[in-house]
């Protein structure tokens, strides 16, 4: 797929890796880049990342990338492929440079549960020579420290680029221990030195005895902290912040300008930085508990609504809601981390074909995910923190499309949710606090449904009980789902499925 234009924050950081990787007597910054979900972060550092690698002379691994979960993996690996045989898109970043077109034999590897470890140690290893084969790395923590305990050879003295793609999530997995196992595969035996703010000096910098760490990290999302706790455990060096909200751009530096704009002190905020962007439209409905299924049936048979994700906070209950809107002659299927990988990519697959009009969806698909064209995001289930917020939102109004997103919300939780948009930063909201936007639904509307949405709830009951009976009488539902579904109306007075305290 041919590029051609670079997005807001491709504009503005892609230059500052190529800059700085020219540079090669000066030791790059660390950059931090927050920026709204679909607005082109991957390919702010998967272009640079090629650029700056194709001219290697032998192989070895200079780019490690690590994502939080092996589909986010799997996804920049195929971006990468992607661009490492695609030359015309560097002409947009190298419009004053030569060598335009000359060729790489770059190689990347995904490194993955979904394949056979033995196998990706045979690719990563010449065992003849002792040395890694590959040049860029895309990996989960958890592989990557398999490979780093288990892969004989395996070698990052030569690492120049660490990538930390949702890095907010990733650093929740730090206390997994997988990031002192890097730093040590990174420092083995002492043969780098970490240039830090403290030991950063002329003799330093000059010294051949000392091998100072020449690699850059860049750190990426949509909710990036700003804590100077958690970035500690990052150990960045002179840190740059770019915060982009649609084409808007704050960039911020320890004590410097960079490229002519004034850069004021990195804040010691002890918040996540958030944004979202211009093209998205947001709004809530509140609704009692019982109305969900019908509303969100309404929306998508009386409105129209299409090309629309769900999202809900468990399995079961992704499975139940799509067997509901099945009954109600949607068009939908079931997402969630409860199905295989390759019937992920199949129910993907249908949904950009346009055989599907609705995914329900667990929190497998939060973070992410590039699913093309989506035009409405339904958060059927309040979210509780803002991250959620903001990563389910982002799976519409990307790469510069408009999209909706919608958000049920009971009476309690009318309250907490203003107050927790209120720090989202956009294009449109200025200095104001950040409010979003409340539609009302009238019963009226959709009282053309409720014959049909009782028969349904009606058979629905019919086949849970045929489920559980299967069962040997185990009632597996979590408790939210059957009432939430089955008690979603104000015909089904069915003692047997009315809410209990506990599940609500």
């Amino acid at each position: 797929m041919k590029l051609e234009q670079l997005f807001p924050v491709q504009k503005q950081v892609i230059p500052v890796i190529l800059n700085q990787n020219k540079s090669q007597s000066i030791y790059p910054n660390d950059l931090c880049i927050l920026a709204p979900t679909g607005s082109g972060k991957t390919l702010t550092y998967v272009l640079p990342i090629i650029n700056s690698l194709k001219t290697r002379v032998k192989p070895c691994c200079r780019a490690l990338v690590i994502l939080p979960v092996s589909d986010l993996a799997e996804q920049v690996y195929n971006v990468f492929k992607t661009y490492l045989s695609d030359n015309e898109s560097f002409n947009l970043i190298n419009k004053d440079h030569e060598d335009l077109h000359s060729s790489n034999n770059l190689k990347c590897i995904l490194l993955s549960n979904k394949n056979p470890f033995v196998k990706e140690q045979g690719l990563l290893i010449n065992e003849d020579h002792q040395k890694c084969l590959i040049d860029i790395i895309i990996t989960t923590p958890g592989r990557l420290v398999d490979h780093i305990q288990k892969t004989k050879h395996f070698d990052l003295t030569n690492l120049k680029y660490l990538v930390l793609d949702e890095c907010d999530r990733i650093m929740e997995q730090i206390k997994q221990n997988w990031l002192t196992l890097l730093n040590q595969a990174i420092f083995k035996d002492n043969q780098r030195e970490l240039l830090t703010n403290e030991n950063l000096n002329v003799n330093n910098l000059m010294s051949d005895k000392k091998r100072l760490c020449p690699f850059q990290k860049l750190l990426l999302s949509a909710t990036l902290t700003r804590n100077p706790e958690n970035l500690e455990q990052m150990k960045l060096f002179q840190p740059v912040y770019f915060s982009f909200a649609g084409e808007k751009l704050t960039t911020e530096k320890n004590d410097e300008i960079l490229k002519n704009n004034e850069i004021k002190k990195l804040d010691t905020v002890d918040m996540a930085d958030v944004s979202v962007p211009s093209e998205l439209k947001e709004i809530f409905i509140q609704v009692i508990l019982q109305q969900k299924p019908l509303i969100s049936i309404h929306l998508i048979k009386n409105l129209g609504y299409k090309r629309m994700l769900i999202f809900v906070n468990s399995k079961e209950t992704a499975k139940r809601l799509n067997k509901l809107f099945e009954l109600n002659s949607i068009t939908s299927m079931e997402y969630s981390s409860a199905l295989h990988s390759a019937r992920r990519k199949r129910i993907q697959s249908k949904f950009l074909d346009g055989k599907l009009d609705v995914l329900v969806c667990s929190d497998v698909m939060a973070r992410g995910m590039d699913l093309e064209n989506v035009d409405y995001v339904l958060m059927y289930d309040a979210p509780k923190h803002l991250s959620s917020y903001i990563h389910k939102a982002g799976r519409t109004a990307r790469a510069g499309r408009s999209g909706t997103v919608i958000t049920f919300l009971e009476h309690r939780e009318v309250y907490f949710f203003k107050k927790m948009v209120e720090s989202i930063g956009s294009e449109h909201n200025g200095e104001n606090k950040h409010k979003v936007k409340e539609i009302k639904i009238q019963k009226s509307s959709f009282k053309n449904l409720m014959e049909d949405y009782k028969n349904s709830l009606d058979r629905l009951k019919d086949e849970l009980s045929k489920q559980n009976k299967s069962s040997n009488g185990e009632n597996k539902t979590n408790g939210f789902n059957k009432r939430k579904i089955s008690n979603g109306s104000k015909f089904n007075n069915n003692k047997k499925f009315k809410p209990n305290k506990e599940s609500s």
